[in-house]
């Protein structure tokens, strides 16, 4: 990806986000249509899509229910699209609910790589879980939001220009983000111990023996195992 082309378009992005009056057109928005008028689509017109790239109502055929439609389909002027887009009312707040419907759209629509779930004011960024074949990720890897956003926003936002998307570096982007995420949830699980008259993990007894060895310990026992745990527990 060539970084001056990169560079251009986030300026030209953050140009454009700057002139747009978006307190205007959310006190002109109060249903989803018009939530796709006044925010949804010009977002899309500053991101370099053109009537040819996007189509309006896609049709996706799902397990038991022929000819569903998709809110919006990021076709690239292509057959088949590459990003689906859910669209919500601007007075909505986006639910898990609302994404189920795009996890089913994306599951049964094999050219989709990316899926977003959006309120014309809050974007949220998914890949498909090629991990358990469902579809979406159920946690968005990146999230815009058109009232509140930082420079670093404007950097990953850039990737869906027009001119630099591409769904493989996307991807890659994104499976780094979701490997992040999960070094989070794996701390919590290690470091979580018991509560009190429960039995501590094999996990539990492996990171307090390596807390006893680093004191200093020579024999780890069931009965160290018992002092040491409540002193984990009150710092955890």
């Amino acid at each position: 990806m060539d970084n001056k082309i990169v560079t251009q378009v986030i300026r030209e992005v953050r140009r454009s986000l700057k002139i747009w009056d978006i307190t205007r057109a959310v006190s002109n928005t109060n249903d989803e249509i018009q939530t796709r008028i006044n925010l949804i689509n010009p977002l899309f017109d500053i991101l370099g899509y053109d009537a040819y790239d996007i189509i309006h109502e896609y049709i996706v055929d799902i397990e038991g229910n022929k000819g569903r439609k998709v809110d919006m389909a990021i076709t690239l002027g292509r057959k088949n699209p590459i990003v689906l887009i859910e669209c919500k009312g601007a007075t909505n707040a986006l639910t898990l609910h609302n994404l189920m419907q795009g996890k089913d759209y994306s599951c049964y629509t094999k050219s989709v790589k990316i899926g977003i779930l959006t309120n014309g004011l809050v974007f949220d960024f998914y890949t498909k879980d090629t991990s358990k074949s469902v579809g979406l990720h159920t946690k968005p890897f990146f999230s815009f939001n058109l009232e509140e956003y930082t420079g670093a926003d404007l950097e990953m936002l850039a990737l869906f220009h027009r001119r630099l998307i591409d769904t493989k570096v996307i991807e890659e982007k994104a499976n780094e983000i979701y490997f992040l995420d999960n070094f989070d949830e794996a701390l919590y699980t290690t470091l979580k111990m018991p509560k009190s008259g429960q039995k501590p993990s094999e996990g539990n007894k492996k990171l307090i023996e390596i807390i006893f060895r680093n004191m200093g310990g020579k024999r780890y026992t069931d009965s160290v195992l018992s002092e040491l745990l409540p002193l984990v527990n009150s710092m955890s």
